[in-house]
């Protein structure tokens, strides 16, 4: 299993610390104790045109004996491109106002998986759409920052909130 962490670096620099990028430790989803470190992968992740190879942490829980692997947000599930790569290409083919220069994020990725990304896009939008517009009648449902070089980047779940407030 994987879990997806918030991460405030670019890819590049994510990839220029190698194994000492920080990386947070977590509880264990199951049980809830408090996991640890235990080892690594190294990655390829692609982002306009060019690829880094990152380290991925993995975080074991001794009372469930259970490893996960513990993603940066910028690193998509088995795909080789980042999360801004794949944002990008979606938004420019539905014609939504992207940063300028956004387009080449994905730039030197195959036309092949960009017009998949697309495709799956499309056919889930009403689906998508149908959560966006249930979730827009609920207080703080989408936080978008503004001054977010990647604003898709910036966009967090409803349960952020009731995680810090948990703590």
């Amino acid at each position: 299993m994987s879990i997806t962490w918030p991460c405030q670096l670019s890819v590049a620099q994510y990839a220029a610390l190698g194994r000492s990028a920080p990386a947070p430790r977590r509880k264990c989803a199951d049980c809830g104790e408090m996991t640890t470190f235990d080892g690594s992968y190294r990655r390829q992740v692609r982002e306009a045109g060019v690829v880094h190879e990152v380290v991925v942490r993995r975080l074991f829980c001794r009372r469930c004996n259970r490893s996960d692997a513990l993603l940066p947000d910028f690193v998509l599930r088995r795909r080789r491109d980042s999360t801004c790569s794949v944002g990008a290409a979606v938004l420019e083919r539905f014609e939504v106002v992207i940063p300028e220069g956004a387009t080449a994020l994905y730039g030197g990725v195959p036309e092949r998986p960009v017009r998949s990304w697309r495709q799956r896009f499309r056919a889930r939008s009403s689906e998508l759409s149908a959560v966006l517009r249930a979730q827009a009648h609920r207080p703080r449902s989408v936080l978008i920052s503004r001054s977010s070089p990647r604003p898709w980047r910036a966009v967090r779940s409803r349960r952020a909130p009731a995680r810090s407030a948990r703590r």
